[in-house]
């Protein structure tokens, strides 16, 4: 994804509801494991950016942006099969 269109993103909530809303990053869980938000995980934002894509070869350069997650909810273990 392009950075512009996060930025372009985000700057639509600051434009609609002001430079107060938060930003929650979640890890959604998929439509055959579960089809509403009950098992989301939520994700932090690590404060990190890396920028070591940015030079070099990398076509095109990508910035980093550092997430972990603390809790992983019980997703079954065949989700993938399913």
């Amino acid at each position: 994804m392009k950075i512009k269109k996060v930025i372009n993103q985000l700057q639509h909530y600051i434009d609609n509801y002001g430079e107060n809303v938060e930003v929650d990053f979640k890890m959604v869980a998929p439509e055959n494991v579960c089809d509403d938000d009950s098992m989301d995980i939520d994700i932090n934002f690590r404060g990190e950016i890396g920028t070591s894509r940015l030079l070099g070869d990398v076509v095109p350069p990508v910035v980093e942006i550092g997430l972990t997650y603390d809790d992983k909810k019980d997703w079954p273990n065949d989700w993938k099969s399913q």
